[in-house]
């Protein structure tokens, strides 16, 4: 009785140790869906296809706009994927969640419900319902 009940406490608390200390994937991670880092360890940049009931989803693409004239008058970078930028994902003035974005411009987040400014090279607040799928890209200047 007494071997099942260490064993059983042993097991508690490596199971606590490791839902407090994993914030950040590696590349041995088995969260297929985990494309960024977080904060925290409930708040991770991940595919929608995670999507847990008491979380929502947040996506968006990172685009160029702006940039020289080209000889039509149209602007030389029209809404091109931004890649390699940092999205931060603030609450109450923290950062809860953040990732760099995909060469193709994409970035993705599952959140606790409540209200979240997301920046990067702009910013915009976004509300996050429980179960709920947003999407929103962000603006990138050029001059």
């Amino acid at each position: 009785m007494k071997r099942w009940l260490g064993v059983l406490l042993v097991a508690a608390m490596l199971s606590a140790c490791s839902a407090a200390s994993s914030p950040a994937a590696s590349p041995s991670d088995p969260d297929p869906g985990f494309t960024g880092s977080s904060a925290a360890p409930s708040l991770k940049a991940t595919s929608s296809a995670l999507l847990r009931p008491t979380h929502g989803a947040l996506t968006g693409v990172a685009r160029f706009y702006g940039g020289p004239a080209t000889s039509d008058g149209t602007m030389a970078l029209d809404g091109a994927p931004a890649g390699g930028i940092r999205v931060n994902v603030s609450r109450d003035g923290n950062v809860v969640a953040a990732m760099v974005t995909r060469q193709d411009g994409r970035f993705s987040f599952v959140l606790p419900p409540g209200r979240y400014v997301v920046s990067g090279c702009s910013s915009f607040t976004i509300v996050v319902r429980a179960g709920g799928q947003s999407s929103h890209d962000l603006t990138c200047p050029v001059p």
